[in-house]
């Protein structure tokens, strides 16, 4: 049954892969789809598709939440670039050898000025967008389990909204080395969203827990852009405070120069609760914070 689950796995990632690798385009809309959420996975370098039993998988690897042990809240807010700001709140629970999740994300894009069609100005106005969401993930076979989001977005532009749909599925398979796992995800899959296609995002990648060490490792592999590779480490003091790193790569090199692909924070966790914080530059654009709080009961 092993062989088998891995000979799907193989065949499935190919496809995928393939697929996001050849229907590029030069745009795609709806860029914040392309924003994952939660302090800790941006400080690992965003790589946490094969991570594993908390509720930030809800963003990244849906099949993730299939591993709950118990129900988690968790409340994030990301002071982002250029006067950018999201806001994230989000539930998830166990569910008959499963999970399920439930997260609304709001994002506010500043003061934008208004102007007719002579340029005259007239006014600001505020742009935002919503996303809505749902999760489903369930255990297949022993260490093997699937997982979908169902995403409503919502944008508001002037005097112009729409809504959209879209979907994100993933697996987790945990591998038979101890602290071993490993996942695929595919993000924004949909029809066009406010006359552009969705971000498409392929991603595949493995988490491993020795003792006090998380490693982390990801491929991306986006329709708009070139693959990415991610990768970060967090190391545990007595099991009450994480310091985290990582650094994510694109093949093509990065734009804002090389120090802008690298990604920090730091993490405490007493009782029930867990409070994180990282940071990721972006050179002259500004630098990108995310609080975040997760409660579990």
């Amino acid at each position: 049954m092993k062989v088998r689950v891995l000979v799907v796995v193989f065949l499935l990632c190919s496809a995928i892969f393939s697929y996001a690798e050849n229907t590029k385009i030069a745009q795609t809309g709806a860029a914040y789809l392309r924003t994952g959420f939660g302090s800790r996975p941006a400080a690992l370098g965003e790589a946490y598709t094969g991570v594993s039993g908390d509720i930030n998988s809800l963003f990244w690897n849906p099949a993730g939440i299939s591993y709950l042990n118990e129900v988690q809240f968790a409340f994030g807010h990301n002071e982002f670039i250029q006067g950018l700001r999201y806001e994230n709140i989000a539930v998830a629970f166990p569910f008959y050898d499963g999970g399920i999740g439930f997260a609304f994300t709001y994002m506010s894009f500043g003061d934008l000025e208004r102007r007719d069609d002579t340029g005259v100005f007239n006014g600001n106005f505020k742009p935002y967008a919503f996303v809505g969401q749902l999760t489903y993930a369930k255990n297949i076979f022993k260490n093997f389990s699937l997982g979908i989001n169902a995403k409503i977005p919502y944008e508001r532009i002037d005097t112009d909204s729409k809504f959209g749909l879209a979907f994100d599925g993933g697996i987790l398979l945990k591998l038979a080395i101890e602290g071993l796992s490993y996942g695929v995800s595919v993000n924004n899959i949909g029809p066009s969203f406010a006359g552009s296609k969705l971000p498409l995002i392929a991603k595949t990648g493995f988490g491993y827990t020795q003792g006090q060490f998380n490693f982390v490792l990801d491929l991306s592999v986006p329709r708009d852009i070139q693959p990415n590779l991610n990768f970060g480490c967090e190391y545990k003091l007595m099991q009450i405070f994480s310091l985290r790193g990582g650094y994510k790569y694109k093949f093509s090199g990065n734009d804002l120069g090389t120090i802008s692909g690298i990604t920090g924070g730091i993490g405490f966790e007493l009782n029930k609760f867990n409070l994180d914080y990282s940071f990721k530059t972006y050179q002259d654009l500004g630098n990108s914070h995310i609080v975040s709080l997760i409660v579990k009961m």
